[in-house]
């Protein structure tokens, strides 16, 4: 255990050392310009990389509360699993924008039960992973619908669909890992802490995560979820 904690927090300096470098650096350069539009420009790649390490930051918190707490259970309410989807989504549209990816959101009317600090928490990285991924002039897709599954009866659906790179099928159940950087991730900043998150909350759900590869190329990760019961059994 103490082994495992050291190299939790080994990794997690690394992982923030990258980024707040290039702040520093960048901040320097903005400083020492006088011309407002050269000061723009530093600023604008400043404030990319402030995010990346924001997040990198929220998902270290996320994974420790998640893996430090055995005990923790969600709170689980009723909720609209469609709005809260295209909530996010709009959240991250400026982000996909800078990008140069064209995100999409398409959702039916799907009630969960979930905790939505958690749920958006999800969604979030799933987005954020296909955004940084996928590349510029990709397509992501988020999507929200109703679906049979086998021997459950009618669940809930999220996928993120992306027609990037993809992740090849041998590194597949890999990726799952803490802190885990495969070959797609070469030459991208991530901290490959995302499906981690995203499998430990979809658990707590009791739901389950899945990869393939989108028709045409590229990746689709797709999140199952009970319905809430009144779903289950309307009147």
């Amino acid at each position: 255990m103490v082994q495992a904690r050291k190299r939790f927090f080994a990794d997690a300096a690394h992982q923030l050392k990258t980024p707040l470098a290039v702040i520093q650096a960048q901040s320097e350069l903005a400083l020492r310009e006088p011309d407002g539009d050269r000061i723009r420009r530093h600023l604008e790649p400043l404030h990319g990389t402030v995010r990346q390490a924001a997040r990198g930051v929220q998902q270290l918190l996320s994974l420790s509360r998640l893996e430090t707490d055995s005990g923790y259970a969600p709170q689980l309410q009723p909720l609209r699993l469609d709005t809260l989807a295209g909530d996010v989504a709009l959240e991250l549209a400026s982000v996909a924008r800078r990008s140069g990816v064209d995100l999409g959101f398409e959702g039916e009317p799907v009630t969960v039960a979930g905790e939505s600090q958690w749920l958006r928490e999800l969604i979030g990285n799933l987005l954020d992973n296909a955004i940084l991924y996928a590349g510029n002039g990709a397509r992501v897709t988020l999507r929200v619908k109703r679906q049979a599954m086998a021997m459950l009866g009618e669940g809930a659906v999220l996928q993120v669909e992306d027609d990037g790179p993809g992740i090849a099928v041998p590194e597949r159940d890999a990726v799952f890992g803490r802190f885990y950087r495969g070959a797609a991730s070469e030459g991208h900043d991530g901290s490959g802490l995302g499906l981690a998150i995203v499998r430990e909350i979809a658990r707590l759900h009791g739901g389950t995560v899945a990869l393939s590869e989108t028709p045409g190329g590229g990746l689709t990760v797709s999140v199952c979820l009970a319905l809430a019961l009144a779903e289950e059994h309307p009147a």
